[in-house]
């Protein structure tokens, strides 16, 4: 089929099947519906290409079909605007590579976009390696300081209420400011209320009713 189309368009090919699927429809052997899945792939694969070349080769190809699946023609701008989208989550690229894309379409060391998903991957590295679900604001301003080469007073105004990146909340603990992510620090609660819960409905055990239970429990199971 390729060569037909080629034969057909000549050097015109590629633009007959990114924009004009009809013509396609001409050749023998190609149906309409043929024609336009033909057109829809390769523009989706173009798409894909033009991701990777944009990152210098720093994206690979699995990965760009990835980002282009989840945002279809808008991905290269929202890409180009926030690199940083697709660090984590479905994409599994880490915070250095993110950065790498970044500066590689020339951001700069002090882009609030990189600032805030320092931020949250800060957090991230507190809760996996320390367990810590939140950290004191200014343990977290030298630490994103110390990441990123950026000075702290860079920083901290990111961590202001109205500044914080999704997903991130401020609390007091013990009179002192702190960070959070909000998935584990509302995960937190819900696990405390649930033991609260469950200790509540716990059941005292001492030498007087230990006997009954065990008893109980031979005859519920037919031990003897």
């Amino acid at each position: 089929i390729a060569k037909k189309i080629v034969d057909e368009y000549g050097e015109d090919a590629f633009d007959v099947l990114e924009n004009h699927p009809d013509w396609l429809a001409q050749i023998n052997g190609i149906s309409r519906k043929k024609a336009y899945e033909m057109s829809f792939d390769f523009k989706e694969k173009a798409d894909v290409r033009e991701i990777m070349t944009l990152s210098g080769g720093l994206i690979s190809a699995d990965t760009s079909a990835k980002i282009y699946k989840k945002w279809g023609k808008n991905a290269l701008g929202m890409l180009k605007e926030n690199p940083y989208i697709i660090c984590g989550g479905d994409f599994g690229i880490s915070f250095k590579h993110a950065d790498e894309i970044a500066f590689s379409y020339g951001t700069s060391p002090e882009n609030e976009n990189r600032i805030l998903s320092a931020i949250k991957y800060a957090l991230g590295v507190y809760a996996s390696r320390d367990g810590h679900t939140y950290v004191t604001k200014d343990l977290l301003i030298e630490s994103v300081s110390k990441l990123i080469s950026v000075e702290k007073a860079k920083i901290s105004p990111y961590l202001e209420n109205e500044r914080l990146p999704n997903g991130v909340s401020l609390i007091i603990v013990e009179n002192e400011p702190c960070v959070v992510l909000n998935e584990l620090y509302f995960a937190e609660i819900n696990i405390a209320k649930r033991l609260k819960l469950l200790n509540r409905k716990a059941i005292m055990l001492d030498e007087a009713n230990m006997d009954y239970l065990v008893c109980e429990l031979e005859n519920k199971d037919g031990i003897k």
